[in-house]
Order: structure tokens, then C-alpha cells, then sequence
């Protein structure tokens, strides 16, 4: 990677910590892995960070999709667990 595609990406990184997403997104870790929900904030501070990052890599795939709506659902349908069939025959 070059000194320009490594200035590129930190602009879109500083672009995308800017914007609502960003910051919703910002919000979110601050939460999750720094607050009192849940047991994120016993792990460790690299875990975190890489928890955090692959988590922003993911909004940023998906936003930047042709088609977020449907990026955005295929992602769930590969990390959702599948419903018991009788949940299923209930519906």
C-alpha cells in the first residue's frame, strides 16, 4: 500500500467517524465494551479493539454495497442461528 492509498483510507476512516453512522457506531462500543452491559468490558483491551474494528470494517462493507438492504440481510442470515422448527410451525 502506497503513501496515497494510505492517506485515502485514513481520510474515508475520519469520513465515516464523522458521520451519524460513525458515530452511532462510536456510541455502540462505547456501550457494549466499555459500560456496565454485559460481560464485553471484562475482555481484554486488544480484544476489544479488534472486536471494534472488524465490527466498523462490517457497517462500512455494507453501507458501501450496491445494495445495503439486501447486504444487510444476507449478513444476518449467515450469523443468525436458525429457529426451532416448532417456532417455526407457531408462526
Amino acid at each position: 500500500m502506497g503513501f496515497l492509498d494510505n492517506w485515502k483510507q485514513a481520510r474515508a476512516v475520519k469520513q465515516f467517524q464523522r458521520s451519524e453512522l460513525g458515530q452511532a457506531v462510536a456510541q455502540h462500543s462505547r456501550e457494549y465494551f466499555y459500560g456496565d452491559i454485559g460481560s464485553l468490558a471484562q475482555l481484554t483491551e486488544d480484544t476489544k479493539q479488534a472486536q471494534i474494528a472488524s465490527f466498523c470494517d462490517e457497517v462500512i462493507r455494507i453501507v458501501n454495497s450496491e445494495n445495503p438492504f439486501i447486504a444487510m440481510r444476507e449478513r444476518l442470515a449467515v450469523t443468525s442461528s436458525p429457529l426451532p422448527v416448532r417456532v417455526l410451525q407457531e408462526c
